[in-house]
């Protein structure tokens, strides 16, 4: 495998992981917060999807720590 190929896929895994983390938990915390009070406002809705993908940007660096570190292992010796 070449440096450019791995670069290429470490780039497209990074972006991929960025954008279904923070949706899927925005998306996870909206519909949890939103079931369980029962609120349906625009600006209660607004507010738990916006925390929900700062909570996910926030988890995002050890979630890319684990899976650099899963990558390393894969590499040659």
């Amino acid at each position: 495998m070449s440096v450019w190929n791995l670069l290429v896929k470490l780039v497209i895994a990074f972006c991929w992981g960025l954008l279904t983390e923070a949706a899927f938990f925005g998306i996870g915390m909206a519909y949890g917060a939103l079931s369980y009070t029962g609120l349906r406002d625009g600006w209660t809705v607004f507010v738990i999807v916006v925390s929900g993908y700062i909570a996910a940007l926030i988890g995002l660096p050890f979630s890319l720590s684990i899976f650099l570190w899963r990558l390393w292992r894969m590499l040659p010796d």
